[in-house]
């Protein structure tokens, strides 16, 4: 295998190339045998940093909007229904309890104050007192998390306790959401040695969901609560479902009936009327799924995988065609060429993801952005090392207005090594540096990742 496709593979870890198949088992971007946090690094300087944040335009009606409030406030990720709206019935404090993560506390309070902006109705606070806290952030040993959710990089439950005593109560079922009709606490689980990025993006959807809406759906092109990490900051969208939530009109403990109807009313008085306004697509169930497994799965064998993707790609007919999951299942196929080596039909099937999102969203898009930086990393494998600098190009402004970290590092490392292969040396060191400050901060300044991609660069001939 040439150097750089191995190069390139070992990268399978990052959400940026979330559909590979098998990655190595000692992943460079997690440190297998660490046992303390890494050490954080300051945020380089980026033009325009989190200027996308919030901004996302809501094409919906208001009958549309409040059917997807219903489907995340009385509907479980895991499928198990809730009877009544749950939602906290006065100020929430939130404690990030222990060392370590005192280093955090102004993340923490920047997505506290945006929440807060947003849903003036609900009052939040930081606070140093963790057992007064109706949400408390903590952290646990990455494996013991594994054992109790495999699949998931952070988890919150509706218990105020910590992790020693969560497994207990866990182990006799007495730490889970099936029937929990009221909010009292919830405590939030996070690996103690996840890289600094991973900090950051579990306290923004855990703390989101503890405030209410605690579904995903694959539907919700423009939001978090989605599970395709698209959307790593709160989007318009899941802010405005929490000012709904938090309105006065509506009160812990409706019925769905009772939610929806004052749901639609909030939702008609906050977005006005437009007749530009249009429902969103529902047919969603099996491509949810389907999807959803394709992604997630990835060591799924590769018949598995092409069956869950041809089923995706058949439920993906039904949509309306400007649904965003057509884009995803082509995005899909791109991968699972790659992974067979068919670096030419990875590059054709992501050039068709990308023109399906320029025509159906926003030049500003960050799924468009993604998308754009998985056309480069094909054309890279495919030895198309211009056009594949420029796709980065295209998509790095993007990644970081979504404050989309990783992928924004990731994509840095990738179009240096673009440039350096196509002989732009001087180029490629300015972005090789750049990728590198950006790694400190994404994976730590102590990190395997730092030192792999210093090593990466030096066998590109990239001098730093």
């Amino acid at each position: 295998m040439h150097l750089y496709r191995q190069i390139l593979i070992a990268a399978c870890a990052l959400p940026l190339l979330a559909a590979c198949a098998d990655p190595p088992p000692a992943s460079l971007y997690h440190d297998a045998g660490r046992a303390t946090p890494q050490k954080i690094a300051p945020r380089p300087d980026y033009p325009g940093y989190g200027r996308a944040i919030a901004r996302q335009p809501i094409p919906w009606t208001a009958e549309s909007l409040a059917d997807d409030f219903i489907d995340l406030q009385f509907q479980t990720e895991w499928g198990s229904p809730h009877k009544n709206l749950l939602r906290w019935p006065g100020p929430v404090d939130v404690a990030l309890v222990g060392p370590e993560l005192a280093a955090y506390r102004d993340d923490v309070a920047a997505l506290l104050d945006l929440i807060g902006r947003s849903a003036p109705n609900l009052r939040l606070r930081l606070t140093d007192q963790p057992e007064a806290a109706e949400i408390a952030i903590r952290t646990a040993p990455k494996a013991e998390m594994k054992e109790v959710a495999n699949t998931a990089l952070c988890f919150f439950a509706p218990v105020a306790m910590d992790w020693e005593a969560y497994k207990t109560a866990d182990a006799k079922g007495e730490a889970s959401w099936d029937g929990v009709e009221e909010l009292t606490a919830v405590t939030v689980f996070i690996p103690e040695t996840s890289a600094p990025h991973v900090f950051r993006i579990c306290f923004i959807e855990e703390i989101m969901q503890a405030l209410g809406p605690g579904n995903d759906l694959y539907r919700l092109e423009d939001s978090g609560f989605n599970d395709d990490e698209v959307h790593v900051s709160p989007t318009a969208f899941d802010l405005l479902m929490l000012r709904v939530l938090y309105d006065p009109a509506l009160q812990p403990g409706m019925s769905k009936t009772e939610a929806r109807a004052a749901a639609t009313a909030v939702l008609q008085r906050e977005i006005g009327s437009n007749e530009q306004r249009r429902p969103r697509s529902r047919t969603d169930h099996d491509a949810d799924f389907q999807i959803y497994h394709y992604y997630s799965d990835v060591r799924t064998d590769p018949q598995q995988r092409r069956e869950l993707l041809d089923l995706a790609n058949k439920a993906a007919a039904h949509f309306a065609p400007d649904d965003h999951r057509l884009g995803e299942a082509l995005r899909s196929e791109a991968y699972f060429a790659s992974d067979e080596g068919r670096d030419g039909e990875a590059v054709r099937y992501a050039r068709l993801a990308v023109a399906h999102f320029e025509r159906t969203l926003s030049p500003t898009s960050a799924r468009l952005a993604r998308t754009r930086a998985d056309l480069g990393l094909f054309l890279l494998l495919d030895g198309s090392y211009v056009e594949a600098a420029s796709a980065f190009g295209e998509a790095e402004p993007w990644l970081a207005a979504h404050a989309k970290e990783d992928d924004l590092a990731n994509v840095m490392r990738l179009r240096a090594i673009a440039l350096a292969q196509s002989g732009r040396s001087g180029e490629a060191r300015k972005i090789a540096q750049r990728a590198l400050a950006w790694a400190a901060y994404v994976f730590g300044a102590d990190s395997r990742a730092l030192s792999e991609w210093r090593k990466q660069f030096r066998d590109f001939e990239i001098a730093i």
